[in-house]
């Protein structure tokens, strides 16, 4: 019985009692202040809300969110899927794998972006060296699964085949961003293309086709309800079989869509002096001359020359004067040229306008000058004279002259004298804009100082590469055409 007490715990008494040591970790402000009914408390449903704006604002964001529970995880599906990225083929065949075992996560799917050039881990390459790959062979099955998609966004892709495009029976929206498409590997194929019956806006940026190919893109039958346009470059290219490398060919112009544009965006490089001369380059402003049905034009000061306001159409209702391409220096040449053009136009308009209301033409004026008189040389003085002569009223406009019958018109920033960034200094130029402000005015053109501003129309247009977003850009070019059309019936 003795061996038993080695199993007996020895009672300790207080002189064997260890020291209680100070705790080192510290309770949270938050757990020593918990008193219940004094701190304050958001309602679930107010959590959530919030959960769900951050989850739109932020990719990231909404995969963690995903994460925590069942209600968030419900809640930013609609973020995940709505407008996803994809950058590999990997992550091109997950997709629809996952949207073909849950119909109702393909249900919200409205737009894709498919970037080819997106950066990957371990793959990084300099921003100079240029990246396209072929992501476009699974877009027709993508389509397919995912009936509901609008808008679609190319970036960096190579497209051999018009018939990627197949199942876009509901596309709108079409964006193409630094693209290859072209046809030499698969001219066997029959057809080739496939109608997209409903797309209504296409935005081309900085894109190649071979010549095969733009025939068959850029016709009525397979783009049949493409009202809006907005091109900063495309080109034509050849493939040199031996050295397996493009060659270009100069501007691809979608001439056989020109006579259906209601809407037109146009940035492309103008042509150099001596590019002028030479008969196998084709000037893309060619363009703005072939779209006799325009209400609404866009086109860099750079390019806002004589020859192409004359070629305006003679239906116009709104003229952006944008700024130029970002890869163009913004001298102040160019926009003097510009405000001259614009001047004068408005000085023939003026001028037609009085001839008008007098009951002659200006063809039957006694010297003619007052068609014909140059801007350069007509002085402050003598105009002010002939603005005194005019009617006060707001003069009709001439149907055979350009800009006669626009009713907005929007300026670079720059043109304007309030602010610290105007150009100033020079004479010419400040009573060139002030000319075309008050004979605008005079004809109840609205003029407005930088894009969009002063408008109130919800939606105002923006313009720049940075906002070339997931069908953002048409929806501002058909938002712009329906105030266009909204004006013209309530003027009548």
């Amino acid at each position: 019985m003795a061996c038993f007490g080695l199993f007996h715990r020895k009672r300790r008494t207080s002189s064997t009692k260890r020291a209680r040591r100070p705790s080192t970790t510290r309770r949270p402000v938050v757990d020593r202040l918990r008193v219940p009914g004094q701190l304050p408390a958001l309602p679930p449903e107010v959590v959530l809300r919030i959960f769900e704006f951050a989850a739109s604002d932020s990719p990231t964001t909404a995969c963690v969110l995903a994460r925590l529970c069942t209600q968030t995880r419900d809640r930013v599906r609609a973020a995940l899927y709505a407008e996803p990225t994809l950058t590999s083929a990997r992550q091109i065949n997950q997709f629809i794998h996952t949207v073909k075992r849950a119909p109702l996560l393909a249900a919200l799917v409205r737009g894709v972006r498919i970037d080819g050039a997106a950066p990957r881990p371990g793959r990084e390459l300099p921003a100079r060296v240029r990246r396209r790959n072929p992501l476009a062979t699974r877009l027709a099955k993508l389509l397919e699964k995912c009936p509901a998609i609008e808008a679609l966004e190319l970036r960096s892709v190579i497209l051999f085949s018009l018939t990627d495009f197949a199942n876009a029976d509901r596309l709108r929206h079409l964006i193409l961003i630094d693209c290859l498409l072209s046809d030499h590997t698969t001219i066997s194929r029959s057809p080739f293309f496939t109608p997209i019956p409903l797309l209504e806006t296409l935005t081309i940026s900085t894109c190649q086709l071979d010549r095969s190919t733009a025939e068959q893109f850029f016709h009525p039958h397979v783009l049949p309800s493409v009202k809006a346009l907005s091109v900063a470059s495309c080109r034509l290219v050849r493939l040199i079989e031996e050295t397996n490398e493009w060659r270009d060919q100069g501007a691809c112009l979608p001439s056989a869509l020109a006579g259906q544009l209601e809407a037109l965006r146009i940035a492309c490089p103008s042509l150099r002096p001596e590019e002028h001369e030479r008969d196998d380059i084709v000037d893309p402003y060619d363009l703005v001359g072939q779209c006799t049905s325009l209400c609404s034009a866009s086109i860099p000061v750079t390019a806002l020359t004589p020859h192409v306001i004359d070629s305006l159409s003679h239906a116009l209702r709104s003229l952006d004067v944008a700024n130029p391409p970002e890869d163009t220096p913004d001298l102040f040449e160019p926009h003097l040229a510009a405000a001259k053009a614009l001047s004068t136009t408005f000085l023939a308009l003026a001028t037609s306008s009085t001839l008008h209301s007098l009951g002659s033409s200006p063809s039957s004026s006694p010297t003619g000058r007052a068609q014909a008189l140059p801007l350069a040389s007509t002085s402050p003085a003598s105009f002010s004279a002939f603005s005194a002569a005019s009617s006060p009223s707001t003069p009709s406009a001439p149907a055979d002259l350009p800009l006669g019958a626009l009713t907005r018109l929007v300026l670079p920033s720059s043109w304007d004298a309030t602010r610290a960034e105007a150009w100033t200094g020079n004479g010419e130029f400040a009573w060139s804009v002030a000319r075309i402000v008050r004979e605008a005015g005079r004809r109840g053109v609205r003029v407005h100082f930088g894009a969009g501003e002063g408008d109130e129309r919800e939606g105002s247009a923006t313009t720049g590469r940075a906002e070339l977003a997931l069908g953002r850009l048409g929806r501002e070019m058909l938002r712009e055409l329906d105030w266009v059309k909204r004006e013209d019936d309530s003027g009548r």
